[in-house]
């Protein structure tokens, strides 16, 4: 959710997925992610940071590069979304699913902490009984910001502390606190992992939780 133009990340859940849905707000990201979608020849190459998913972290062969973007390709449908709606995801796309995943999205989306609290429990509903939400969030005392750039555009992130993301899951989005992991990383971790923007970010939190299995 909040795909962004680079169409990268997908690459190590391919050897486990039947479908990538590809959310994204914006249009002029859309546009540039159905290029390399569609091979267009004016398309982005994503090629380096394919190798840097398939190579280096997964320690996988040169030839596998080319088969997990095919293979990206093959999977991925590309919609508009947009948190703000009662429905945040285009009609036909919006579930339920066995894995959402967002990165940085809802801290540069929201204003304040409440609308992010339901930003949260809006994409939580959108999950299977047992499904996984998995976000990469900026971490960070309670009403504060960071501030990021992207070419002179400047964004300005929320920080969530580890008790509020708690807090959310289990009274907003009705999470058992058993099933949620939240794995804060410090500043020199967070300064090895590659970006693509021009961030400054503290520090981060990856969280991960599943929901509630049916008992029906």
């Amino acid at each position: 959710f909040g795909s962004g133009p680079v169409v990268a990340f997908e690459a190590s859940v391919v050897p486990y997925a039947q479908q990538i849905v590809l959310a994204e707000y914006t249009e002029k990201n859309r546009a540039v992610a159905k290029l390399w979608l569609d091979q267009a020849t004016n398309g982005p190459d994503f090629t380096a940071l394919y190798r840097y998913v398939v190579q280096e972290l997964e320690g996988k062969g040169p030839e596998e590069v080319a088969n997990r973007q095919e293979a990206v390709r093959r999977l991925a449908t590309l919609c508009r979304c947009d948190i703000f709606q009662d429905t945040p995801i285009e009609k036909g796309y919006d579930g339920p699913y066995d894995v959402i995943y967002t990165a940085s999205t809802l801290e540069m989306a929201c204003a304040n902490p409440e609308q992010y609290a339901t930003a949260v429990s809006k994409l939580s509903a959108m999950l299977k009984p047992g499904g996984w939400l998995l976000m990469n969030v900026s971490m960070g005392e309670a009403g504060t910001v960071n501030v990021c750039h992207v070419g002179r555009t400047r964004f300005v992130e929320l920080n969530i502390s580890v008790d509020e993301m708690y807090a959310i899951l289990q009274q907003r989005c009705g999470f058992e606190r058993e099933s949620i992991t939240v794995i804060p990383q410090a500043a020199d971790k967070v300064d090895a992992i590659p970006m693509l923007l021009e961030e400054h970010i503290d520090e981060m939190m990856f969280v991960i939780a599943q929901r509630k299995q049916s008992t029906a």
